[in-house]
């Protein structure tokens, strides 16, 4: 029997496509499980986007919702109560 998807992959979907839409270019180049072995990686990529594009609101929802483990995402509930959604 394979994976059980939950919510949480389209919250990960959700901070790849705000990635993009913001940065103009796609988190991941190459293998996507090559990358999320390790998060330091991807919030390295997250806080070097210019503060003019990205506020630090934006950058702590985006490494909440890129996360590798699924149970240690936003949920659905406190992505949209999220700062940077409510504001």
């Amino acid at each position: 029997m394979g994976e059980i998807y939950t919510p949480a992959v389209d919250l990960w979907s959700l901070g790849c496509i705000l990635y993009r839409m913001i940065n103009g270019e796609r988190l991941f180049h190459n293998d996507v499980v090559g990358v999320t072995t390790e998060n330091d990686g991807i919030i390295q990529q997250l806080e070097m986007i210019r503060p003019d594009l990205l506020s630090p609101a934006g950058v702590d929802i985006m490494t909440k919702l890129i996360v590798k483990e699924p149970i240690s995402r936003l949920t659905p509930k406190a992505a949209l109560q999220h700062p940077w959604i409510v504001s």
